[in-house]
């Protein structure tokens, strides 16, 4: 047996495990969870069309009701029965008699309380048939396994091939590095780059890597300093005062919050001009950070308007 078959047939062992896995549990599994995500939607819906019915059943507006549940029953086709019962047992929607769906494996029967205010207003029953939904879906997965193990196939006789530790440990490692350096981790290991197609992919990497680390730095700079002052913005201000507050609430401390503004800026600006403005405005910040703890926030809101926390 020559090496290329030695290497394509534990592939396509592991392609037919997988087939017979997708077949007799991914799809049913799948299946099973897709009818309880959709059994819980409807759940939610039926909430939610609680709720809207409260306004209308306090005031007494039937005619209401029944206009919003037969809008409702009309775009869920799924839902086969829909019934509103007052807390005193009287059916209020539909008017005419309820016929019950048949038995089902794929059916959905739930109940809801109006409630408001402590106060049964109502109770919605529910009859969903999900059996066209959930047959859709288990058509798309069976198509898709069966053209996930033609891909398997094929690139089951490609690796055969490929099967190279100089090409695949290399590629390994590079992967793993983007992902970390996709989460914004930035230390990682980079492969020895030698100097063949795979070597400067990696050196293509490394270049990548330290470039979207300086714009990343770079666009933190520019979205939480002043350009002007070097002091921190107002978005970086915002942030500060959300974070210390909490801090101070949750450890029972106190802080304090200064607004300055600075009287006559405007005059200054308009008779030795802009330059000599924002000279000003730098100097003011440089002294009012000489003025405070190293623990303490000066930030410049913008125009003449400092803050200090």
């Amino acid at each position: 047996m020559g090496i290329r078959a030695k290497l394509l047939l534990p592939l396509l062992m592991v392609v037919a495990v997988f087939a017979a896995a997708l077949e007799l549990y991914i799809v049913p599994r799948s299946i099973e969870t897709y009818f309880q995500q959709r059994s819980l939607l409807q759940e939610q819906q039926l909430k939610l069309l609680g709720i809207t019915l409260e306004e209308a059943l306090l005031k007494g507006n039937l005619a209401q009701v029944h206009m919003t549940l037969n809008v409702i029953q009309e775009q869920q086709p799924e839902w086969r029965t829909l019934t509103l019962v007052k807390q005193d047992g009287r059916r209020v929607y539909p008017v005419g008699a309820v016929s019950e769906p048949d038995a089902g494996p794929f059916l959905v029967d739930l109940s809801h309380e109006i409630i408001y205010l402590d106060q049964v207003l109502g109770t919605l029953r529910l009859v969903a048939d999900l059996s066209e939904i959930v047959a859709e879906q288990q058509n798309q997965q069976r198509n898709l396994s069966w053209a996930l193990i033609l891909l398997l196939l094929i690139a089951s006789g490609i690796s055969a091939f490929m099967q190279d530790r100089l090409i695949r440990r290399p590629l390994n490692l590079l992967a793993s590095a983007a992902g970390r350096v996709a989460m914004g981790v930035y230390q990682v290991h980079l492969p020895e780059a030698s100097n063949d197609e795979v070597g400067q992919l990696i050196k293509a990497f490394g270049r990548m890597r330290d470039q979207r680390r300086h714009s990343e730095t770079e666009l933190h700079q520019q979205a939480f300093t002043d350009t002007m002052t070097g002091l921190p913005n107002r978005a970086h201000f915002n942030d500060y005062l959300d974070k210390a507050l909490k801090h101070g609430i949750g450890a029972g401390e106190i802080l304090a919050l200064l607004f300055i503004d600075l009287d006559r800026f405007k005059v200054i600006n308009d008779t030795l001009g802009h330059e000599i403005g924002d000279r000003l405005l730098i100097e003011a910040g440089r002294r009012i950070s000489g003025c405070v703890r190293g623990n303490d926030l000066v930030a410049r809101l913008g125009g003449d308007e400092f803050t200090i926390v």
